[in-house]
């Protein structure tokens, strides 16, 4: 991806956030089996750290995008 100057996907997703109302979530799973926190994570990009439960309550009526 370097060699063909394609964008940094973190830096899409920053430039994103600041151009329309998103939210960016962490995936709690993930985040224990990499044994990150919220500290190690983009704090500029993610919102939360959420699980799968808490993720589809919010997300029920909402447009979802997975990346």
């Amino acid at each position: 991806m370097l060699t063909k100057n394609i964008p940094n996907f973190i830096n899409i997703l920053k430039q994103i956030k600041m151009l329309e109302d998103v939210k960016i979530y962490a995936c709690s799973m993930a985040v224990d089996v990499l044994g990150w926190n919220m500290e190690g994570l983009e704090e500029v990009l993610f919102d939360d750290v959420i699980g799968l439960t808490a993720f589809l309550d919010m997300a029920e009526d909402a447009k979802i995008l997975f990346v």
